[in-house]
């Protein structure tokens, strides 16, 4: 049974920390998912820092599985070397999410690492029967895949009675900055509606028929009715999942069905939920909201210019009728015209008021037809240009104004009532999101290890608790694949310890002493049985075509000192090797040491090791020891425990015609190699132009052909 992680049993993380987790992600269920999904956003945006976001989910993932992340993890170099080719597996993943969700996995220590084999197997079953053409096709489809967000927000405003509060109460914490207004009656409902804009307001009572139809109203208590723009909003910045998922299904659907059935999901209720969204979603996105919406946003975005428009013509048409009236005034008219200039107060004979007038209301008719106004609409525009008989004939803002404001209300109304069956339509699918997410990301995950495995050719990991060793055929290591490329690098088969691949030669001895030429690739065998073991446990490809593996609890490796160490060092280096004994009469421990003669002198250096030796033998250790004084350790050793070690060699057999080493990177069991540094001194004096160094590269071989 898994053990229920909570964010105080998470490893690294403190009370401060639990609090911010849980006061940014919506509580601490909420943020233990996020941290078990492997949201990097998110938790970093909580935390400040991505690096620290990382370790938590890591450390969330692994206490989910019940073990500590670095529970494996005996040194420094184990950690780097970790990191360094789980950093490399991730960039087979095409998205981000994909990339951190490899980057988050951790070795499982025995007790654990069952689990991780099983789903390794099968996941490399499922890859292997993949064509590689088809996995980086799919590569190619998830690249812009992004995590789920969560944008359920409404910045709308509630008008209720104190009656209908409690209905959406509860929508408040949902939708974040929803406001409610309470309103006494219905009549102070129309007089708050009435001074606020349309597109922020929504109106609900029970029963929707006190109301009237021009308000923004809300049938019932749900956010499809409340605030259908939050769950639109939702659905479209989760849009690269949403076309993703569409895409993967027309192109690669059996393997999409395959991984979503694993997931325990419907795949065709999967699909309908998804396509539903992708079509809910253009109509949003176009404001497809209706022929009525699509008049009055053609009237909004037309009414400025045509109403001047309008204005103009007004004015050039009252002037051209004026030019062509012909007034014949009598003598009493004539005595009225020059009263009211002298009096101030100007008399327009009928003629020219009616001509006018006349311009006016064709003025207005002309200004409805060309909006396409309605009856309501036009009865504003019946008053929109002033009815003044002298020119020239003016527009009246105010009146333009209040024909802007009905029709942005009645735009607003428009949207909310189409934006309501859109959202209602698709209320019941949003779970397809974070369904639809976790397939992606699954898919990702399995064509990032599927290309990564073609890589190495690894085919299988055999597993077996009753085992205690690592058992490699034609393996890699990652490093000198990325340097140089998976078809120049030999591969390396090797066997320590006691597991199913057994060599000819090998019995399963648990202590190696692998001794070679320099620069025949001792150290990155070393790294290769490191990065097995590292890989295999977390669940991922191990670089090699078979790996047979018996389940560690510690994995000590200790990479090449850079030269003598000083007292201090020295002394932390054996409390080191203490440590390493301690721990291996409990655990099942693998151990990876880098020439540790280097440490001290020679003759000290050799004690120390063989000492070491001793104490590992009896204990649940399996141990790889790089070295050049093999014959000297094996001397110092009890004979009682000579019989357990074995002694491996990597032979240089001479120069090629590029003066490169040729050795058999595959150690010979049961043989001591020469380190050989003659060869490197031949090597260096072919490809030498310069005098003083052929005469020293010469004076050395001299030398060394004399010691033998």
């Amino acid at each position: 049974m898994k053990p229920r992680v909570t964010l105080h049993s998470i490893p690294g993380v403190g009370a401060k920390t639990a609090r911010q987790l849980s006061e940014l992600l919506g509580g601490e269920d909420a943020a233990v998912q996020a941290l078990l999904e492997a949201r990097l956003p998110d938790i970093a945006a909580a935390l400040g820092s991505e690096r620290k976001a990382l370790r938590l989910i890591r450390a969330a993932r692994a206490a989910a599985k019940g073990y500590n992340p670095d529970e494996l993890l005996g040194t420094e170099d184990a950690a780097n070397l970790l990191n360094t080719v789980l950093s490399h597996v991730a960039t087979y993943a095409a998205s981000r999410p994909g990339r951190i969700y490899i980057l988050a996995h951790s070795p499982a220590p025995s007790h654990a690492a069952a689990d991780a084999a099983k789903r390794l197997q099968e996941r490399l079953s499922l890859a292997s029967s993949v064509e590689q053409a088809v996995l980086e096709s799919l590569a190619d489809k998830l690249r812009n895949l992004d995590w789920p967000r969560n944008c359920v927000n409404a910045r709308r405003t509630v008008i209720v009675t104190e009656d209908n509060c409690r209905d959406i109460a509860a929508l408040s914490e949902t939708l974040g900055s929803l406001r409610i207004v309470k309103a006494g009656s219905i009549d102070e409902i129309l007089e708050i509606a009435s001074q606020s804009h349309y597109d922020d307001i929504v109106v609900y009572v029970r029963n929707v028929g006190e109301l009237p139809l021009e308000l923004p109203t809300a049938k019932k208590p749900s956010i499809s009715q409340i605030a259908p723009e939050a769950i639109l909003e939702q659905v479209r910045c989760n849009k690269t999942i949403i076309e993703a998922y569409i895409d993967v299904d027309r192109s690669h659907r059996p393997l999409l069905e395959s991984v979503a059935k694993s997931l325990g999901h419907d795949p065709a209720m999967l699909r309908d939920a998804m396509t539903r969204l992708a079509d809910i979603l253009r109509i949003h996105e176009a404001e497809e909201y209706g022929e009525s919406y699509r008049r009055l946003s053609s009237i909004l975005a037309r009414l400025e210019k045509t109403a001047t428009d309008v204005e103009v013509w007004a004015n050039e048409e009252a002037r051209r009728r004026l030019e062509k009236l012909e007034l014949r005034l009598n003598a009493v008219e004539l005595l009225r015209i020059l009263d009211s200039i002298e009096t101030g107060n100007l008399h327009i004979p009928d003629e020219i008021q009616e001509a006018i007038e006349e311009v006016l209301l064709e003025a207005e008719d002309k200004l409805a037809r060309e909006l396409g106004l309605n009856e309501e609409e036009a009865r504003i525009a019946a008053g929109m240009f002033e009815a003044s008989p002298f020119l020239p004939i003016r527009l009246r803002q105010e009146r333009l104004g209040e024909l802007r404001q009905l029709v942005e209300r009645k735009k607003a109304l428009e949207k909310l009532r189409a934006q309501q069956a859109l959202a209602a339509a698709i209320e019941d699918s949003l779970w397809a999101i974070e369904a639809g997410y976790r397939v992606l990301l699954e898919l990702d995950y399995l064509q990032a290890t599927g290309r990564f495995a073609a890589e190495f050719n690894a085919r299988e990991v055999r597993f077996s608790g009753e085992w205690l060793g690592v058992g490699i055929e034609e393996g890699r290591e990652v490093g000198l694949v990325k340097r140089y490329g998976a078809d120049r690098v030999d591969p390396v088969s090797y066997a320590v310890g006691c597991t199913g691949y057994r060599p000819e030669g090998t019995s399963c001895e648990r202590i190696i002493l692998l001794t070679g030429a320099n620069s025949g690739g001792k150290t990155t065998l070393l790294k290769l049985i490191a990065e097995t073991v590292l890989l295999a446990q977390s669940g991922l490809p191990a670089p090699a075509r078979i790996t047979h593996l018996g389940f560690f609890d510690k994995v000590y490796y200790i990479s090449k000192p850079t030269g003598m160490l000083s007292a201090g060092a020295l002394e932390t280096l054996l409390k080191r090797l203490a440590e390493i004994v301690e721990e291996a009469e409990k655990k099942r421990t693998l151990v990876l040491v880098d020439e540790l003669e280097a440490v001290t002198e020679a003759d000290a250096a050799a004690r120390i090791i063989a000492s070491f030796i001793e104490q590992l033998a009896d204990t649940n250790a399996v141990a790889v020891i790089v070295t050049h004084m093999a014959e000297e350790i094996v001397k110092l050793v009890d004979a009682s425990t000579r019989a357990a070690i074995r002694i491996d060699g990597i032979e240089a057999r001479g120069l090629d015609e590029n003066y490169n080493l040729i050795v058999d990177r595959t150690p010979r069991y049961n043989y001591l190699a020469r380190s050989t540094p003659e060869l490197v001194v031949k090597k260096l004096l072919r490809r030498s132009r310069k005098r003083h160094e052929k005469k020293l590269y010469t004076k050395i071989l001299e030398k060394m052909s004399a010691q033998h």
